[in-house]
């Protein structure tokens, strides 16, 4: 553990105390940092000389909207000490309470507060991760990476604190910040303790600072409505916590240092280099699981909400989807794929639970849905599962899925007194019946009639995913009519909702732009939203050209005060 016998490294009392010290810590400038770069920037305002080969980008004069000071959320906390220490994870942030979430994702800046229960597991968990790193001797590896001299030396703790400070915080550090995180080291000495107890007391000041807590990004002038460009660490730091949900790596902090990402094509080589990391499956969890909703596939061998459903079965699933989604996001397969292909991977217990031939193994395998009634990820067995209501399909989850997740046009929560817990179907009845008869209630007819015609195709697919043609042992009716067409089934509902795929690869590109810049889009946003569409239709809705599009765009790389 840390040294007790020394007062605690930050103002504890409050959190706004805290808070305040990000606002007035003086800042890193090109003239004063230590290992700095001399492209101009100013770490503190985000300005940047006019030097450099620009971003092109037409709408440059469009506001990129105000993003608040963003805390790390729970996932890219841990990450973030991962990567800091060079690959230890001792899970330190598993146990955080949930962050909230806003436009269904828990990384925007509005509703990320700061507690004073956070504040403690932050103390608690920086105490755990030094203590493992720097004095546990199975970690010496790691101890030699982060202090690979004698600390006895005040060269050794200047150029210690340098390294880290510039890693942790993720931009050029001041010599006064350098000075002041310093101090603590002979601060400690003269209290009675050692040089190694100082400099661990340094670094667990650098870890509760709000500039490793917080993406920092200022303004010249924080009530100013005129946009600038983020400096080139700030822009750094997005990509990475974007892409990685994590801190910079080198080579990223090194193209921030020679000022090369004011360039689109280095934007475009840094956002490749970075797909091809392992750390890109963050991904996977983080945006697609929010955007799509497979973060609830981790409960699915819960058996009371799940019931039919065992661990087996439950890890077939989340490995069958999972795959798709990996897919979508290495180019192997495009946005219309995602919901419209015919091929698909299965083991042995997928097979049986889709009525395909038994490939003989537990692995999946690559397999051909042609013959049966199976397309991309909205009709695999987990997602049947999660938009299923403890044993009981539901069209009704079904059909709000496409609504928000597809379309981007979510219907209205319903009202508070009504009950959401759809009776069950009398002898005779179907589900599709029940539904009918909750649309001829006043207070329930104006979204239903929105929302279930979307979801009724899919009736057809039980609670865990499996196929069935008859429910209570009536005929199911899989036919429905969206927008003045009749389809007969799920299936061709699907192709007909990619027929014209521009509001589906719209609807991708507004998710990806929220979760990358952390705010909601408004008017404002639709001319980088139009940009997005054009970039996703000519690369046939590839996802890594969004991607690039989207850390290439203005309302990325540029920000703006909030004015009074």
């Amino acid at each position: 553990m840390l040294p007790s016998t020394i007062a605690r490294v930050v103002c504890a009392s409050a959190c706004l105390c805290w808070l305040t010290a990000c606002a007035t810590s003086a800042a890193a400038t090109a003239d004063t940092a230590v290992g700095g770069s001399d492209t101009g920037d100013d770490p503190d305002t985000g300005a940047q000389d006019s030097g450099g080969d620009d971003v092109d980008d037409p709408s440059e004069d469009l506001d990129p909207g105000r993003v608040t000071l963003r805390r790390l959320n729970r996932v890219e906390y841990g990450n973030t000490l991962r990567d800091l220490f060079f690959g230890l994870d001792l899970g330190v942030a598993v146990d955080f309470p949930d962050d909230d979430s806003a436009l269904g994702y828990d990384n925007i800046g509005d509703v990320m507060s700061v507690t004073p229960l956070l504040f403690d597991l932050y103390e608690r968990a920086t105490d755990e991760v030094l203590t493992a790193a720097l004095i546990d001797p199975a970690h010496a590896d790691i101890r030699a990476q982060i202090i690979p001299c004698d600390p006895a030396s005040d060269a050794c703790v200047h150029d210690v604190l340098s390294a880290f400070m510039r890693r942790a915080w993720r931009r050029p550090i001041a010599e006064d910040e350098l000075a002041a995180v310093s101090e603590r080291v002979g601060a400690t000495t003269q209290a009675g303790g050692t040089r190694d107890e100082g400099l661990m007391l340094a670094l667990q000041h650098v870890l509760m600072s709000p500039h490793f807590v917080f993406r920092v990004e200022l303004d010249a002038d924080p009530v100013a409505s005129e946009a600038h460009d983020l400096s080139d660490h700030e822009l750094a730091t997005r990509l990475s916590y974007f892409i990685w949900s994590s801190m910079p790596d080198a080579a990223l902090m090194a193209a921030a240092d020679a000022g090369e990402l004011r360039s689109s094509a280095e934007i475009e080589a840094q956002v490749r280099r970075m797909l091809a990391d392992p750390r890109a499956l963050a991904l996977l969890d983080n945006f697609a699981g929010q955007w799509l909703g497979v973060r609830g596939l981790a409960e699915l061998d819960d058996a009371a909400e799940h019931p039919g459903i065992d661990a087996e079965l439950a890890a077939a699933m989340r490995a069958e989807t999972e795959a798709s989604i990996v897919r979508l996001f290495t180019g192997e397969s495009s946005l219309v794929d995602l919901l419209t292909s015919d091929q698909g991977m299965v083991n042995d217990r997928l097979a049986r639970l889709y009525g395909l031939p038994e490939p003989g193994t537990d692995a999946l395998v690559p397999v051909s849905f042609a013959d049966v009634p199976r397309r991309g990820l909205f009709t695999q067995a987990s997602m049947m599962a999660l938009l299923s209501n403890q044993g009981r399909s539901s069209p009704t989850r079904r059909g709000k899925w496409i609504l928000d997740k597809i379309l981007c046009s979510p219907p209205p929560s319903p009202p508070a007194n009504v009950d959401n817990n759809l009776p069950q179907p009398g002898p005779g009845q179907t589900t599709r019946d029940v539904l009918e008869q909750l649309r001829e209630n006043a207070n329930c007819a104006g979204c239903h009639a929105v929302i279930d015609p979307i979801g009724l195709p899919f009736e057809s697919y039980d609670a865990t995913g499996a196929w069935r043609d008859q429910e209570n042992g009536v005929d199911i009716d899989p036919s429905t009519e969206v927008g003045g067409v009749a389809y007969p089934d799920a299936i061709a509902l699907l192709a007909g909702l990619v027929a014209d795929s521009a509001p589906y690869q719209r609807c991708a590109a507004q998710q990806m732009l929220t979760y990358a810049v952390g705010r909601e889009l408004g008017s404002s946003d639709d001319p980088w939203l139009d940009a997005l569409l054009e970039i996703s239709e000519a690369a046939d809705a590839h996802v890594p050209e969004l991607l690039i599009g989207v850390a290439q765009s203005a309302a990325f790389r540029r920000r703006r005060g909030e004015p009074e």
